[in-house]
């Protein structure tokens, strides 16, 4: 009797470990996915303020644009090309 206890009290401390290492590798996983997530945002800012830094001080000009009906006698699916 004496040997199951001590083969249940070894076996407890390896499942134990493996539950253990099975959650550390979860932990792992799911914090370098944050990490890798964070970074990509970082550098797509940072990117794009850097190439909205070349347009500073810009001006546009602001075309007028009038709306006209669409012609009635076109049909989709006969058009030259």
């Amino acid at each position: 009797m004496p040997v199951l206890a001590n083969l249940l009290d070894h076996l407890s401390s390896l499942v134990l470990g493996a539950v253990g290492a099975v959650i550390g590798l979860i932990a792992f996983v799911f914090l370098a996915m944050a990490w890798f997530k964070w970074k990509f945002h970082k550098i797509v800012h940072e990117a794009v303020l850097e190439a909205g830094s070349a347009l500073k001080g810009a001006e546009t000009k602001v075309h007028a644009v009038t709306a006209v009906p669409a012609p009635a006698d076109t049909d989709a699916k006969k058009v030259d090309a």
